[in-house]
């Protein structure tokens, strides 16, 4: 039950920390709303590849994980590491396609406010503190 908990709490926080800063980088880029979108047809294209290939290796580990029976720790971490590189691969189309040139650095500072907020969840229910 207190995982449950945590995990619910951690998630409200992570979610409201996200907004108030993308409220700030808004107004300190001097940036619209962020678009959820694709800027042409290679960036979907490669965006599909990406996302694909994590996930192929992503279950790999699992399996082998899984299979030789080890830490599920490094599931986790691959994990964090494959949505830090979807996050870094948006952020390099931002900077590449984007009409707005500050895009990327909000998508660069997104992602490490996620890679953050993700190692010290990981961190926390790793080390049994719950």
């Amino acid at each position: 039950m207190n995982v449950i908990l945590f995990f619910l709490a951690f998630f409200f926080v992570y979610h409201i920390g996200s907004f108030i800063l993308g409220r700030i980088l808004k107004r300190k880029l001097h940036l619209g709303k962020k678009k959820n979108h694709h800027y042409n047809e290679t960036h979907r294209q490669w965006n599909k590849r990406v996302r694909r290939i994590i996930l192929v290796i992503m279950m790999v580990v699992l399996g082998i994980s899984y299979y030789f029976d080890l830490n599920p720790a490094y599931v986790c971490i691959l994990a964090l590491v494959g949505f830090i590189l979807q996050e870094l691969f948006e952020a390099y189309m931002d900077w590449k396609y984007s009409e707005e040139r500050n895009e990327y650095v909000r998508s660069l500072i997104e992602a490490g406010y996620m890679a953050f907020g993700l190692t010290l969840f990981i961190a926390i229910l790793s080390t049994s503190i719950l």
